[in-house]
């Protein structure tokens, strides 16, 4: 009322009338807030981490490198925060601005970084594919059809954002290479949150009334991200043992596989083509299940919200257990189950989305029917 006193009215409309009644924004700025608590500490007690490098290699850093990087987490969080908030439409460059530019870098310093430890085929898996897809709707929005971006939406928000799970990506803050990592499968959820709430019209041609169907996301999705990449990679990996200089590369199929770069490929070639080809089919249907999480997101904000939270909870309690580890040499990194591990956490995150789900459609598609 215009009676009130006008900080009362100001705050008012800060956390109600700004943001269109939607106190999830809200919720998740805190979430990232107390996120850059945490960095803080861990910035200011150095100590937390002292022998991360002696537990994991690949995640190794310099002696005085990781408090530098820790500012950057730490104003890259701010920003993004900002990002997921705002929906003036003026501000879209910005936003469009903070997040190509750390995604950028972060991109460059990893192929620097495989390429001295010879995992460049690493940077062929779908993750980068639907990063890459991701600057591209970015920047080149007003030359792509809309069913092109709600398929990159899906990709984005499922399989990549879901992969955590089964991954156990863990959100590590003490050097690049170890929070590209978190940045790749999880920020781009944050980006699109954003696109899709506050531009979603313009990036979606999305309205109340035309939501497309999860059926059609996530049609959209598979044939338009995820199989021109899974086609394109089936076909270089089971020809990857004949090919020169790749040969003996490790790849993502590899890690799963074997558990790593196998020591000499001896496996006759039906084997091989059998072993590459399931490995897809599986790689597929987990791809599908995010698909749907990701096409339930569209359709509800808050649903969205649910499923990236549960995502950064996931990647949260990894890199707790990560960094715990690093202090006691008797713990180690990984669970042995890590696969079952990511699966439960998995199921946990869909019994949330699933009852977020049915609230909404009982709260809007219920009403939305009476009034037809």
């Amino acid at each position: 009322p215009p009676t009130r006193p006008l900080l009362q009215r100001s705050m008012s409309s800060v956390l109600f009338d700004k943001y269109e009644g939607r106190p999830q924004k809200m919720i998740l700025s805190v979430i990232l807030g107390c996120v850059g608590a945490l960095y803080f500490y861990i910035s200011d007690n150095p100590q937390t981490i002292p022998d991360v490098y002696q537990k994991q290699a690949k995640w190794a850093f310099g002696e005085g490198t990781g408090r530098y990087f820790f500012g950057f987490v730490v104003l890259l969080v701010m920003q993004i925060g900002y990002f997921i908030l705002t929906h003036h439409e003026q501000d879209f460059g910005y936003v469009r601005m903070m997040f190509t530019a750390p995604a950028v870098g972060l991109l460059i310093y990893r192929v620097i970084y495989y390429y001295q430890k010879g995992y460049l085929l690493y940077l062929i898996d779908f993750c980068f594919w639907s990063h890459f897809a991701g600057l591209r709707t970015l920047w080149l929005y007003e030359d792509l059809s809309f069913d092109y971006m709600v398929a990159v939406f899906a990709a984005l928000n499922g399989p990549v954002g879901g992969a955590t799970f089964l991954l156990r990506t863990p959100m590590l803050v003490h050097n690049p290479e170890a929070f590209e990592s978190f940045f790749l499968h999880v920020v781009p959820m944050w980006a699109s949150y954003s696109l899709r709430w506050n531009w979603g019209e313009m990036f979606f041609q999305i309205k109340r009334d035309d939501i497309p169907s999860i059926r059609k996301t996530v049609w959209a999705g598979f044939t338009m991200v995820y199989l021109p990449w899974a086609l394109s990679y089936g076909v270089f990996v089971s020809l990857q043992p004949y090919l020169p200089v790749v040969a003996n590369m490790e790849t993502l199929f590899d890690w799963y596989a074997y558990g790593g770069k196998p020591t000499e490929r001896t496996d006759p070639l039906h084997i091989w083509l059998l072993k590459v080809w399931v490995y897809l089919l599986v790689h597929a249907i987990m791809a599908t299940q995010g698909l749907v999480a990701a096409a339930m997101s569209l359709q509800y904000q808050e649903v969205h919200t649910v499923w990236i939270v549960c995502v950064l909870v996931g990647t949260a309690s990894s890199g707790m257990s990560f960094y715990y580890a690093s202090l006691d040499p008797d713990v180690d990194v990984e669970p042995e189950d890590k696969l079952i591990t990511g699966l439960k956490d998995c199921g946990i995150a869909w019994i949330f989305m699933l009852v977020t789900y049915a609230y909404c459609w009982w709260k809007y598609g219920m009403k939305k029917s009476k009034e037809g």
